[in-house]
């Protein structure tokens, strides 16, 4: 009788070991970085050196909410930045300047399962038409984008992306 008692109290353990550790996962799971993915692409692999380098970036949920996104882009600012290396590995630097903007409510969209929000951007410069990233240089350049979520509670980064300026 008692072999039985203590092996049901081991049992008892073991399940509710079990279930808090089910209810563990499961927080962790609904605070995880949501299924957001980001890409970035040219219309050609292949730019002119005085050719403007415009990138399309992408951002699809795969989330099974709905996640609210900011609907702009801008250069070096929330909530795009850009990590741009030259042939041999050097950061090609941003030539400002930061901005400060104002963001409203109208500013956001919220993306649904499946649902996706494209943007083109021209990394060599604003919409003002001043510099901001130099490829005037011949060679291969890789890019690499990573968008901030509002709040900065998650970061996505995208694909890397080589583009040759000829």
């Amino acid at each position: 009788m008692e072999k039985s008692q203590s092996f049901c109290s081991k049992l008892g353990a073991h399940i509710r070991l079990l279930l808090s550790l089910a209810l563990v996962f499961m927080l962790f799971s609904a605070c995880s970085t949501p299924r957001l993915t980001l890409k970035i692409s040219t219309a050609s692999p292949s730019i002119g050196a005085n050719d403007p380098l415009v990138l399309k970036l992408e951002l699809a949920s795969d989330d099974r909410q709905a996640l609210q996104v900011l609907n702009a882009a801008f250069l070096e600012h929330y909530p795009y930045s850009f990590f741009i290396t030259d042939g041999s590995g050097r950061a090609l630097p941003y030539l400002g300047p930061d901005l400060s903007i104002d963001y409203s409510d109208a500013m956001f969209t919220v993306l649904q399962r499946g649902e996706s929000l494209s943007h083109h951007l021209n990394l060599e410069a604003d919409g003002l038409g001043e510099k901001r990233y130099d490829f005037s240089k011949p060679g291969i350049y890789s890019i690499r984008a990573r968008y901030r979520s509002p709040g900065n509670r998650y970061q996505i980064l995208s694909n890397t992306l080589s583009v040759i300026i000829r």
